[in-house]
């Protein structure tokens, strides 16, 4: 179950959020549902396609099927490698949080316009959904499964690519994918820099983390700020300042941040397979991409401008 289940479980991830999102269009009062709800909903739309896959691929007897393990690369690190995986977290934020100001010159920030509406909830709630149980869901999804049964076809680089531009696609709206591909490569680096998605995970948490607790220390120490944040808009001035001081920060960071790569892959022993990930000079000419796979990016995309046509008409 290479390239072609990983291509039919991402279009099942799409095609369930698509089925979803149509249901409660045509039968709005069976889901009035509110934000929690609709954070665990999100995150069992990836979760129950990949346990699928899972199911098929324990139950499947093909002679090359790796261990579960190995499949997911459920695999120990160095304590070492813990603490520099925190360190390549950090360093990656500039770079992310540019990407995001980039974006937002053309569209909403997604997450500022939910925000008011999240720190109305428990802390503890939203921690535990969007910092420990959303990042292990999308890891398992994005990482284990779909990173590591791209990386199966000897394409490295490729995979690492192609898993971060589904990781993007995924979130469904312009703003997140942009950054979240951005992200999606960041993480698969270092999964294979580590040899394990635990990394990935622990970046992850933490990244979705700090967004929570800014979002309710700054709530706590100035109320309010949030809900007339959703309603006021950046002027372009605004945006390209804040553009210009991330762009240096990023540029700085992000080399720093492959630096912490390289030395977590020779710590793990991986320093010759990130060198392939990076440069893929070993690779075999052979494409990732099924007829399945194109259809879902296809949906994906359509969806994505649907959504940015039906934003433009309402605001």
């Amino acid at each position: 179950m290479g390239k072609k289940g990983v291509n039919r479980l991402f279009l099942g991830v799409i095609a369930f959020h698509i089925a979803l999102v149509i249901v409660m269009i045509l039968c709005p009062g069976l889901f009035k549902i509110g934000v929690i709800a609709n954070l665990l909903l999100g995150e069992l739309v990836i979760l129950i396609p990949g346990l699928i896959y899972l199911l098929i691929y324990v139950c499947s007897k093909r002679p090359e099927k790796e261990p579960l393990k190995d499949r997911l690369m459920f695999h120990k690190i160095k304590p070492s490698t813990f603490f520099m995986s925190i360190l390549f977290t950090f360093l990656m934020m500039p770079l992310t949080t540019l990407i995001n100001a980039i974006s937002m010159l053309f569209v909403e920030n997604t997450m500022l316009a939910l925000s008011d509406r999240i720190i109305e909830l428990p802390f503890a709630v939203m921690f535990f959904i969007m910092a420990i149980f959303g990042p292990f869901c999308e890891e398992f999804v994005f990482r284990g499964i779909i990173y590591g049964g791209y990386r199966k076809e000897g394409r490295v680089l490729a995979a690492v690519l192609l898993s971060g531009l589904l990781f993007g696609l995924m979130h469904m709206n312009l703003n997140q994918a942009c950054y979240a591909f951005v992200i999606g490569i960041a993480l698969a680096l270092l999964a294979e820099a580590s040899g394990s998605i635990w990394t990935s995970v622990l970046f992850h948490g933490i990244f979705n983390a700090q967004s929570v607790c800014i979002m309710y220390l700054v709530e706590k120490m100035m109320p309010g700020y949030y809900s007339a944040a959703s309603q006021a808009a950046l002027t372009k001035e605004d945006m390209y300042l804040t553009i210009s001081v991330y762009l240096v920060l990023a540029v700085a960071a992000t080399a720093a941040a492959l630096c912490v790569l390289v030395w977590i892959a020779g710590n793990e022993g991986r320093k010759e397979l990130l060198k392939e990930a990076i440069f893929g000079k070993n690779a075999e000419k052979k494409t990732l991409l099924t007829p399945t796979l194109i259809i879902a990016i296809i949906l994906s995309i359509a969806y994505i401008i649907f959504d940015l046509v039906g934003s433009s008409i309402l605001g």
